[in-house]
């Protein structure tokens, strides 16, 4: 059994011929899809800088963006920042003062450390008080 032959559908040599049903339509140049394509993905680095400067990820953002440019770039310019994660150490906090072995004390002049009995300090010939 065999299809029917309709007039116009395919020339011979089975080459798309152009008929009363679809006129016009011709296969889509590679040239201009390759542009097309090429053209999207650099629009697509606008959308995903924004995102990724807000702590989000460039990848998925560039995807994002080379699809639906007009729509990425908006919902890029209107989500908020990632909130930035408590810093781990608090910066007002200072550290405690190390014990001192027992038995001695520090110059008041210099900070060496020194018997606590001395008078002197053997290092800057410093005087101590009581």
């Amino acid at each position: 059994m065999s299809l029917p032959n309709l007039p116009g559908m395919y020339q011979s040599g089975g080459e798309f011929a152009e008929s009363r049903y679809n006129v016009g339509m011709k296969p889509f140049p590679q040239d201009q899809l390759l542009q097309i394509w090429a053209m999207a993905s650099v629009l697509g680095l606008i959308p995903a800088v924004i995102a990724y400067r807000k702590g989000r990820s460039f990848g998925l953002w560039w995807i994002y963006g080379s699809m639906l440019f007009i729509v990425a770039l908006f919902h890029s310019l209107l989500i908020k920042p990632k909130a930035q994660p408590p810093p781990l150490v608090q910066e007002n906090i200072e550290p405690a003062e190390p014990v001192l072995p027992e038995g001695t004390k520090r110059c008041e002049h210099c900070g060496q450390l020194i018997d606590a009995l001395s008078i002197r300090c053997p290092v800057c010939k410093g005087e101590q008080t009581a």
